[in-house]
């Protein structure tokens, strides 16, 4: 408490001083068993006596009966867990002295003194009932709670729908579960942490890191997609991948006999065609670029195509074993017919299988391109592709498989370079 000196107030000043004074020291007497649970009082009680004028015998006596505290410590605002049972003692109380009203009202300056509670402004002590001490009513908590339960809600529900894309092309869920793992424990924490700074008052960063775990996650994703991909590329080749890759490229035998004006498509029973169309490697065979071709393209040489019909026959659709598809043309489904009548024909005969030694799933791909009209093979290729572990071998040209290239310059048709 701070020493203030009476006698220099103005008269009508220092009376309602002295009578402040007196109503202060009639509460703490009445609430003396304050005493035994916080230190605080003693001390209060003492400056209130020095105020009033006591002489040093009566100080010191009230001294001697203070010292009954093995260990007395100031309970003052920033000096412990403030209103959480203070960890010490007894739960302060809605009329606990010194410290709850300051924190009730939000006093923002943590070193005031003892006559913060004889301020009359502030509704500390009224004239209504003589001797009573009053704080002024809490402030409504702001319903900051509310908004980071929805914050929360709508990060875990972005995110539940989000993961939906680690699903496999085969149907598979493992990288779903995955990044949910992922994305739901950092939501959990995040949590946590918005719990921790809320109960510490601190709402404007309790809402703040409730808007980061969706960006958090993402980042952890491309920290790891980037290490794994350093991993990848330092690793070396598995020795089963260097044996598949022997006999991998490309093989340009003849050209076609006479101009080619159709190309048709088939590929070899319990067989399919190849899911990607081109890829480019590095100098240790580490797939740098993975893309697939939706149609084909071709130049206006080639009036038609013709692939085997999936959807022939199905829903009361025309029945044949192959579709024919004007070149250029618009995107739509083909003429069905039962027999080729293209000059030349691409057949494919791929297979999957996954390498012993460390489960890695490989496509081995052989293509072949040939004249229907006399037979003559025009050109192979050969490749095999990890897609999982960014692995390949087997090019058309430099450190590139292009298929479409390959069938073009195979025809003798012009590639796109020379368009």
């Amino acid at each position: 408490m701070r020493s203030i000196n009476a006698d220099k107030m103005p008269p009508e000043h220092r009376q309602m001083y002295e009578r402040l004074i007196e109503r202060a020291r009639d509460v703490l007497d009445r609430h003396s068993d304050v005493a035994g649970q916080d230190p605080e009082w003693d001390t209060l009680r003492i400056s209130i006596a020095l105020q009033q004028g006591a002489d040093t015998d009566a100080i010191l006596e009230m001294a001697a009966v203070a010292r009954r505290l093995l260990h007395p410590r100031g309970d003052r605002p920033g000096r412990g867990a403030e209103l959480f049972r203070q960890r010490r003692r007894a739960s302060p109380r809605a009329r606990q002295l010194y410290h709850l009203p300051l924190e009730l009202r939000r006093v923002p300056d943590r070193f005031v003194c003892h006559c913060e509670l004889l301020q009359t402004n502030l509704g500390c002590l009224t004239d209504k009932e003589p001797g009573s001490m009053t704080s002024t009513p809490p402030r409504a908590k702001p319903a900051g709670n509310h908004g980071l339960l929805l914050a929360y809600a709508i990060n875990c529900g972005v995110w539940y729908f989000l993961s939906m894309f680690g699903a496999s092309g085969e149907g598979g869920i493992d990288g779903v579960r995955l990044l949910r793992w992922i994305g739901f424990g950092t939501i959990a924490a995040f949590a946590i942490l918005s719990a921790g700074l809320a109960f510490s008052g601190r709402s404007n960063g309790a809402l703040v890191s409730a808007l980061l775990p969706i960006p958090a996650v993402f980042l952890i994703l491309y920290v790891g997609l980037v290490g794994d991909a350093a991993r990848t590329r330092s690793r070396p080749n598995d020795p089963e991948f260097i044996q598949a890759c022997q006999g991998a490229g490309v093989s340009y035998i003849a050209l076609p006999s006479a101009p080619v004006t159709s190309l048709a498509y088939d590929w070899a029973a319990n067989s399919v065609r190849p899911e990607y169309t081109h890829f480019r490697i590095d100098k240790g065979g580490n797939v740098s670029e993975l893309n697939f071709m939706l149609v084909e393209r071709f130049p206006s040489a080639i009036k038609f195509t013709e692939r085997p019909c999936h959807w022939c026959g199905v829903g009361g659709t025309p029945k044949g074993q192959f579709e024919r598809n004007i070149n250029q043309a618009a995107f739509s489904r083909g003429k069905p017919t039962d027999e080729l009548s293209a000059d030349a024909i691409v057949y494919y005969d791929s297979k999957r299988r996954r390498l012993k030694e460390n489960g890695a799933a490989i496509e081995e791909v052989s293509i072949t391109v040939s004249d229907r009209r006399d037979a003559k093979v025009l050109a192979r290729l050969r490749y095999v592709l990890d897609s999982m572990g960014r692995r390949a071998c087997g090019t058309t040209s430099g450190n590139v498989m292009d298929e479409e290239q390959f069938v073009l310059r195979s025809l003798g048709l012009p590639t796109k370079r020379n368009r």
